[in-house]
C-alpha cells in the first residue's frame, strides 16, 4: 500500500536536524537584542544618575546612596557654635561658613545616633574641631568602603573689637563657652620712645597760658638817619645847554653842581648812581637823534670818587625822555638793595612830556620793604609839561622842586638835603627759637612766653657789634620793660615790670 506507506512515513534524521538549527538561531538573535537594550537602559540610568535627575526620586523613597553625598545641613548649638548633621563634611573645609551667614537652628533631616559617651556625635565632632583642625567623624565615616578622613573647619565666633578707656583695641575669637581659641598676646610695656605729642603731656595750665609783652625804651633815641639807594636821572638833552637872560649859567651847569653836592647830604651807609642818555647821530647835519638811557655812574658808596668828573663828561644834546628812563631804572636797578631805602631823583629841563603812568605802575609792582619815591628837580619847565612831572612826584610820595631861575636852586637844595637827612624810627628785631619779629621802640608788643634775642636799631654812640642782647625772658601774663642807656658804645639794660 503505497499511499499508506507514504502517510505513515516518519521524518528522516536529516529533516529533524535542519529545524533545530533554525530555532536556535532565532533565540540567540532575540537574546542579543535584549542584551543590547539592557545596555542602553543601563547607560541611560547611569547618565541620569550622574546628572542628578534621579535625586528627587531617591530623596522621596528615603534611600541614600553610599557613593553620592548630599549637601550637609547646619545648625547652631547653645554655645553659638555651628555644626553639621549631614553624612559628609568634605566640602566644608573648602567653603567658609561664618556664623553670620547661618540662620537660626535648622531641624535635622534625620535623628543623630548616640555613641558610647552619651553625647551626640555632632557634639563630639564640635569638641574635636576645637582641639585640632582635622578629625575623623564617625557619622561621616560609615560608608560602604570603610572610614573616610575629612577636614573639619574651625568656625570661630568673631566678635567686634572692644575698646577700653586706655585706647587699646582687643579682638577675641571665641570657641565653646566663650573661651578664646586663639593664643593671647602677652601684654607689652610702653617703650621709652614718645608716641604722643608733647602738648598732650603738658598740663592744662601750660597749654593755655597767656602771652607776655615786651617794651623797649631807648633813652635819647629819636631815630636814625635813613640809608638811601639814590638813583639820579640826568637829562643831558640839548635844551639843558641853552643859555638866555633867565638861564645864565645854563641848566646843564646848574644840574651838575646840584648832583655833585649830593654826597655830602647822604648818610654814610647810602649808595648813589647816575643815569644819563646816549644819543644816536642822524645823517643830516650830524645832529643827534633819539637817546637811550645809559649808566653814567654805577652804584657806589661814600666818598663817591670821580662823580663830578663823570658828570662833566656827559654827552649833552639830543632828544631824551627822563620819565621813560625812570621807569626803566625802577625795573632794573633796585632788585637787591638790602636794608637801603630806594629813591629816584629826576633832574630835567622838560625836553619831553612825562608819561608818569608807566613810572607809577613800575613803582607799584616793585617788591621792596619801603616804597620807592620819585623826586623831580624841574629846571625852567613850561607850564604845559610841568603838570606831568608834578603828578609823578605826588603819586609816588616824592618831592617836587620847580626852579624858575638859577637863584632859587640853593633854596631847593637845602630843602632836598633836609628830606634826605630825615631820621626814621628803625624797628627792634626780636628773634625766638622759630620766629623773628620786628617791634617799634616805645611800643608794647605781645610775644609767646620763652627766651628771645633782642637786636637794637642803629643808635648814635652805640657800636654796631654791641647791638645784640641775648637771653631775654618773656613770662606769661607779664610785661617786661627794657630801659636802655648808651654808655661808651655799650648798652646798659635795666629790666622791670609794668
Amino acid at each position: 500500500m503505497p499511499n499508506q506507506d507514504l502517510d505513515d512515513r516518519k521524518p528522516t534524521d536529516d529533516g529533524l536536524g535542519e529545524s533545530s538549527v533554525a530555532t536556535t538561531k532565532d533565540r540567540n538573535f532575540d537574546s542579543i537584542k535584549i542584551l543590547i537594550a539592557a545596555i542602553f537602559v543601563s547607560v541611560a540610568i547611569f547618565a541620569a544618575y550622574k546628572a542628578d535627575l534621579l535625586e528627587p526620586i531617591i530623596h522621596w523613597s528615603g534611600f541614600q546612596s553610599a557613593d553620592k553625598s548630599l549637601s550637609p545641613v547646619f545648625t547652631r548649638l547653645p554655645g553659638d557654635d555651628v555644626i553639621s548633621s549631614g553624612s559628609t563634611l568634605a566640602g566644608v573645609g573648602k567653603i567658609p561658613y561664618g556664623h553670620h551667614s547661618v540662620g537660626p537652628a535648622v531641624a535635622f533631616d534625620q535623628p543623630v545616633p548616640q555613641d558610647g559617651s552619651g553625647k551626640t556625635q555632632s557634639q563630639s565632632a564640635v569638641e574635636i574641631s576645637l582641639k585640632a583642625p582635622t578629625s575623623v567623624l564617625q557619622s561621616d565615616a560609615q560608608t560602604s568602603k570603610g572610614p573616610m578622613v575629612v577636614e573639619t573647619p574651625v568656625i570661630p565666633n568673631v566678635k567686634p573689637p572692644l575698646s577700653d578707656d586706655t585706647g587699646k583695641v582687643e579682638t577675641t575669637a571665641e570657641g565653646k563657652g566663650g573661651e578664646s581659641s586663639a593664643p593671647k598676646a602677652a601684654p607689652t610695656k610702653p617703650s621709652g620712645n614718645k608716641e604722643t605729642p608733647d602738648w598732650q603731656e603738658t598740663t592744662r595750665s601750660e597749654q593755655f597760658q597767656l602771652p607776655g609783652s615786651l617794651l623797649v625804651r631807648i633813652q635819647n633815641y629819636s631815630g636814625a638817619p635813613a640809608n638811601w639807594q639814590l638813583m639820579v636821572i640826568l637829562d643831558d638833552s640839548g635844551i639843558m645847554l641853552r643859555q638866555g637872560k633867565t638861564w645864565s649859567p645854563s641848566r646843564s651847569k646848574i644840574a651838575v653842581n646840584f648832583v655833585s653836592k649830593l654826597p655830602g647830604t647822604l648818610p654814610p651807609g647810602s649808595k648813589l648812581a647816575v643815569r644819563d642818555f646816549v644819543c644816536q647821530k642822524s645823517n643830516e647835519n650830524n645832529k643827534k637823534g633819539p637817546c637811550l638811557s645809559h649808566m653814567l655812574f654805577d652804584w657806589s658808596s661814600p666818598p663817591f670818587k670821580q662823580l663830578k668828573e663823570k658828570l662833566e663828561n656827559a654827552d649833552w644834546g639830543g632828544q631824551t625822555d627822563p620819565c621813560a628812563a625812570a621807569a626803566y631804572s625802577v625795573n632794573h636797578d633796585f632788585r637787591s638793595q638790602g636794608s637801603l631805602i630806594p629813591r629816584i631823583l629826576i633832574v630835567t629841563g622838560g625836553a619831553t612830556k612825562c608819561g608818569f603812568n608807566g613810572v607809577v605802575k613800575a613803582v607799584e609792582s616793585l617788591e621792596t620793604k619801603d616804597k620807592l619815591a620819585v623826586d623831580v628837580l624841574a629846571l625852567g619847565i613850561n607850564k604845559k609839561r610841568l603838570r606831568g612831572y608834578s603828578t609823578l612826584a605826588n603819586k609816588t610820595g616824592g618831592l617836587f622842586m620847580p626852579v624858575d631861575k638859577p637863584a632859587d636852586v640853593d633854596q631847593f637844595f637845602s630843602r632836598y638835603e633836609k628830606a634826605l637827612k630825615t631820621k626814621v624810627m628803625e624797628k627792634v628785631e626780636v628773634k625766638g627759637d622759630k620766629t623773628v619779629s620786628s617791634i617799634s621802640p616805645f611800643q608794647e608788643a605781645n610775644l609767646i612766653p620763652g627766651s628771645y634775642t633782642v637786636v637794637l636799631p642803629i643808635v648814635e654812640g652805640l657800636h654796631p657789634s654791641n647791638r645784640t642782647i641775648s637771653n631775654v625772658k618773656i613770662i606769661s601774663g607779664e610785661v617786661k620793660i627794657m630801659d636802655i642807656t648808651i654808655k661808651k658804645g655799650r648798652p646798659i639794660v635795666r629790666e622791670g615790670k609794668k
